[in-house]
């Protein structure tokens, strides 16, 4: 069996096709379509009841507001090092 080496393009190429086989297996395993969500929504409704569904959902606003400001924070002090870093240099 002949071997060969792969060229940059080749290489690019083949991790692009594997790349996209494994989200259409990760994918594909199931994105909710219209009536799904709309059964999904009904079992919630019974699971957590009316009054309950606008707490969870301000809950998790929160949680996604809390989430997006301490990256913020995480990025401002990663620029504020690399800022005090080039400049020592």
């Amino acid at each position: 069996v002949e071997s060969r080496k792969l060229d940059y393009q080749e290489m690019i190429l083949l991790y692009l096709h594997f790349k996209s086989q494994i989200m259409n297996i990760v994918f594909g395993l199931g994105m909710p379509g219209g009536w799904e969500w709309i059964i999904i929504g009904l079992i919630v409704v019974i699971f957590f009841g009316a009054n309950k569904i606008p707490e969870i959902f301000k809950g998790f606003g929160k949680g996604i507001r809390e989430f997006k400001d301490a990256s913020r924070e995480i990025k401002k002090e990663i620029e504020k090092e690399s800022d005090s870093d080039s400049e020592k240099k």
